[in-house]
């Protein structure tokens, strides 16, 4: 947990140029100093999470969520991955450390998100600044040949860091998979799915608000 007076953050936007791909990359920034941390650049962290998000590959799991469904996932509480369905096309994805629980502390989370149709807003710290981020952590938006990927990489705690996302009417179902500590932990991902709190046995998967 953050000691002493909250720091002053700004929210750096980057964009780059790679070919056919564009980049829009989203930094937090702090107006002091952070600690060194090694994060992966928003590419690498579509390499390592993001890798198994591939048209050929074949369909993960598919789990429809509860709009408006919480999650158990709470800084000092719960650690791990929360998705939320917000409304039938939005989303808010969250993560927190176990440090505020006595845990081993820092907690290194990378992911991907992937769509066939587009994310039409991004909002990194979440609406009201409900997820901020952490000074360093990065969440990008990437354009695909079929579609476009959200890949994050971020350090953390015991604070809740995370984005929303509106996504077009049709964009789902959503591609996830993300890891903790370099590894896919599908125990520590939280969601909910026909009115039960809920964590999927494998990862990558695939989430939806759609009934068909």
């Amino acid at each position: 947990m953050r000691r002493g007076p909250a720091l002053p953050r700004l929210l750096s936007l980057a964009v780059v140029n790679l070919g056919p791909f564009v980049v829009a990359a989203f930094v937090a920034l702090s107006s002091k100093t952070a600690s060194p941390q090694v994060l992966p650049t928003p590419l690498d962290a579509g390499i390592e999470a993001g890798a198994n998000l591939r048209e050929d590959a074949g369909a993960p799991p598919l789990f429809r969520l509860d709009i408006g469904g919480v999650t158990p996932v709470q800084p000092s509480q719960v650690s791990g991955y929360g998705i939320v369905a917000l409304s039938a096309r939005s989303y808010r994805i969250v993560w927190t450390g176990d440090a505020g629980r006595g845990g081993a502390g820092s907690r290194r989370f990378v992911g991907s998100l992937v769509t066939r149709g587009q994310f039409v807003r991004l909002l990194p710290g979440c609406a009201s600044n409900a997820c901020e981020l952490e000074p360093g952590d990065v969440v990008t938006k990437t354009r695909l040949p079929h579609g476009e990927r959200i890949d994050w990489a971020s350090i953390t705690l015991d604070e809740l860091d995370g984005f929303d996302v509106d996504i077009s009417p049709d964009a789902e179902p959503l591609d996830v998979d993300a890891t903790i500590d370099s590894a896919r932990r599908p125990a520590m991902m939280y969601f909910r799915s026909n009115g039960t709190a809920t964590s999927p046995k494998l990862v990558p998967f695939q989430v939806t608000t759609r009934l068909h």
